[in-house]
């Protein structure tokens, strides 16, 4: 049970590293936040933030794909009671938008040098 608990535990850190980042990054933009605030945000150290996401970039990766999780999850929810395309397309159009908007709030002025920006092929 002790590994239960320990990935549990682990499991909590990471999202309260990843809801730090979020509010670093929503407050200061992509360029302007750094690994440094991130982790006195999250009350961690920045060998644990370079541990386990490598740098910035792979942050800021992370952090989309988890708020992406949440949104499929929230949906397969919605879709076991009701699969109907008027229960869906709201809840869906919904999280849809709180997403881009909360992303936007954290987007800088657009910089085609910006690695974070790049297409990914």
């Amino acid at each position: 049970m002790s590994a239960t608990v320990d990935k549990s535990d682990k499991e909590e850190r990471r999202r309260e590293i990843l809801d730090a980042a979020f509010l670093e990054f929503s407050k200061k933009g992509y360029a302007g936040a750094s690994m440094e605030a991130i982790a006195r945000r999250a009350r961690a150290s920045k060998e644990t933030l370079y541990a386990w996401f490598e740098n910035k970039e792979r942050l800021l990766n992370t952090l989309i794909a988890s708020r992406i999780d949440g949104m499929v999850s929230r949906v397969a929810a919605a879709a076991e009671k009701d699969s109907s395309r008027a229960n869906m397309l709201p809840i869906i159009a919904e999280d849809t938008i709180r997403f881009m908007l909360a992303m936007a709030r954290s987007a800088t002025p657009w910089d085609p040098a910006s690695p974070a920006l790049e297409p990914r092929a």
